[in-house]
């Protein structure tokens, strides 16, 4: 099975079933889908969205969103899910679900923003990512974050080689990825909060370009800076690094080098072997984008 296959999907009728059942406060809003992830089913419900997990690994991302989410309310520059209602399994479906108020915008991914629009993020992400690292772990551990080590970036690389195997690249594009994919990645010393999930599909932006959210933190978790350090390389132009590192604060030579890392393999090679599968010809333009800009010196 491919990680996006589902076990467990939620169509518009057993969303709507379910929320009658478990949170009968939305009942009277006509369920309007939102998203489908890797993980999980999204579904609006006027102006609350909710998440249901469509297989198992979107289960252990659900709880970790609900351990974490709930901390992290009013601590970050940019809006996050924060958790308003948990339903609990019913009707035949097997997990826990949970609702949040609804985020206008949608996914950087499918947005149309040329290179000034994507300039104009780099500030903001940079202090994000800067407040989100600086978070203290010790709570956020006793809430039941996962403290797996997010961010093996030598795991990382690897799969981004199997990867590379399996999609079409210009050959120029594929020899430069290769080689960066290929040297081992220097060690890391420095364990934050990590989102470990961000990239373009899960920050959303409204008609201007401005970021409204940052969304589906399953992958949350104490690891690695650079597994969310990568967007800044795989989205924003090569001359707005300068202003998402200022924005940030100093990065090491050694971090940056995993970030380019990720960026290559997750951001731009995992969604290239995920939309070409999908057959979704937005999703394999804007990673192969990401992988031209994530190249880029």
């Amino acid at each position: 099975m491919q990680p996006w296959r589902p076990e467990h999907p939620v169509d518009r009728e057993l969303a709507r079933r379910l929320v009658a059942e478990r949170m009968p406060e939305l009942a009277g809003h006509e369920p309007e889908p939102v998203g489908i992830g890797w993980d999980v089913d999204v579904w609006r419900f006027g102006d609350t969205a909710v998440r249901f997990p469509r297989r198992t690994l979107g289960v252990r991302c659900l709880d970790n969103e609900l351990a974490v989410l709930p901390l992290l309310a009013g601590r970050l520059p940019l809006p996050v899910p924060r958790p308003r209602a948990i339903g609990e399994p019913a009707l035949g479906y097997p997990a826990r679900f949970y609702a949040h108020d609804f985020f206008a915008g949608a996914p950087a991914m499918r947005a149309d923003l040329d290179d000034g629009a994507r300039a104009r993020l780099a500030a903001p992400l940079g202090r994000f990512i800067a407040a989100l690292h600086a978070q203290p772990l010790a709570p956020l551990r006793a809430g039941g974050l996962a403290d797996d080590g997010r961010g093996d970036v030598a795991r990382v690389a690897a799969r981004g080689l199997e990867w590379l195997g399996k999609v079409e690249l210009a050959p120029d594009l594929r020899d430069r990825a290769a080689a960066i994919l290929a040297a081992p990645p220097p060690p890391h010393d420095q364990v934050t909060l990590v989102h470990g999930d961000l990239h373009a599909g899960n920050l959303l932006v409204d008609d201007d370009g401005a970021i409204t959210a940052v969304i589906d933190w399953g992958d949350c978790g104490a690891g690695d800076p650079a597994i969310d350090l990568a967007i800044g390389l795989s989205l924003l132009p090569p001359a707005a690094r300068g202003d998402f590192l200022v924005a940030h604060g100093a990065v090491t030579p050694a971090t940056w080098k995993r970030a380019r890392i990720s960026a290559i393999a997750r951001h731009g090679l995992a969604l290239l072997a995920w939309g070409t599968d999908l057959g979704d010809e937005v999703i394999v333009a804007h990673a192969t984008a990401s992988l031209e800009r994530a190249v880029a010196t």
